[in-house]
């Protein structure tokens, strides 16, 4: 398996003509007519991820079938077709397709990569995936190393903040990751709720 990132996911989306109409707003006793989808905006949600999905059909339809994305993450599978030993007694192996088909599919097209080297990785049994670390070979997924030591420094923080003063953004980015990183520790359930309802006790900017 590999992984792709597209580069600026988040941009403001052109509307076709036709579908102008549909996604036009009401304020103040007039109707606009929107020429773009403002990314996240509400009326609109989603609508970075109907692109990238149009992107998986068309690598479906080149045959590249076990395509995956999260928002802006991409990560792609691929079977072994065939394998041999070559004249230094070494395994080598065949697959039916690399980068190179991708790229040739998707430049054409203007879709932005990152660069392999700072967000994406080659093929290999082991990649890092919204968050996470998954290995093929031992059946494993784990937190990256570089990600634990992010949240543990966090959790420090929030530990040590000074005069006994918590901030409310540092709770909910703690309880985020928390939640998150639960999704495999699933004993790390039982911690959530009363962090949850400590949260809860601060007060809301739009009340």
């Amino acid at each position: 398996m590999a992984s792709l990132d597209i580069e600026r996911a988040y941009h403001n989306s052109p509307i076709i003509p036709h579908h102008k109409p549909y996604l036009s707003i009401s304020w103040n006793g007039s109707i606009y007519v929107r020429h773009v989808a403002v990314e996240g905006l509400t009326t609109a949600g989603g609508i970075q991820g109907n692109t990238t999905d149009a992107l998986l059909d068309i690598l479906w339809h080149h045959r590249i079938l076990h395509i995956f994305k999260w928002v802006d993450d991409v990560i792609i599978f691929r079977s072994l077709v065939c394998s041999f030993i070559n004249v230094d007694s070494m395994p080598e192996f065949t697959y039916g397709f690399g980068f190179d088909l991708v790229f040739d599919i998707t430049m054409p097209l203007g879709v932005p990569w990152h660069l392999i080297e700072s967000k994406g990785q080659d093929f290999t049994s082991s990649i890092k995936y919204i968050g996470f670390l998954w290995d093929l070979k031992l059946h494993h997924v784990s937190l990256p190393e570089k990600k634990c030591v992010k949240i543990i420094s966090k959790i420090d923080a929030f530990i040590s903040f000074p005069n006994c003063v918590i901030m409310r953004k540092l709770c909910a980015s703690i309880h985020v990751s928390l939640q998150h990183i639960s999704f495999i520790y699933k004993e790390g359930h039982s911690t959530l709720p009363p962090l949850s309802s400590f949260i809860s006790k601060f007060l809301n900017d739009f009340t």
